[in-house]
């Protein structure tokens, strides 16, 4: 994967996908990034469906990649206030998302992501 800063100190990279778990990671990294000095990688990854044998069924104008740089840029801009000051890096690789953020990892000092939510199962289970 290209684009990702080697080994620098201070390097937040946060998983943005749009979501309101997102948004509040988005907005701890930040201040995170403020508090130590550090930069900030906002990464937005995107990728084609499988569509599992059905030929033709995706709209040909359909531009995965464009709705990842619209997703991502909505969100920077709702978390302007914090994002004021720090240095934001973005990136928009194509793939699926545990792994783009899994290889940023090992090339940054944090990686910030939100939760994904369980639904019903996390909170029965998560209780006991």
């Amino acid at each position: 994967m290209t684009g990702i800063p080697q080994q620098e100190a201070g390097v937040i990279a946060v998983g943005v996908d749009g979501s309101a778990s997102s948004a509040a990671a988005l907005r701890w990294a930040a201040q995170q990034a403020r508090a130590t000095g550090g930069s900030l990688l906002a990464i937005t990854s995107w990728h084609y469906p499988n569509a599992y044998g059905a030929e033709g069924s995706l709209d040909g104008d359909w531009r995965p990649d464009q709705d990842a740089a619209e997703i991502q840029a909505h969100a920077l801009a709702a978390a302007a206030d914090v994002l004021d000051g720090v240095a934001v890096e973005t990136l928009i690789p194509e793939g699926q998302a545990a792994g783009v953020l899994v290889e940023a990892s090992k090339k940054v000092n944090l990686l910030v992501v939100g939760s994904r939510g369980h639904g019903s199962w996390r909170a029965c289970c998560s209780a006991r």
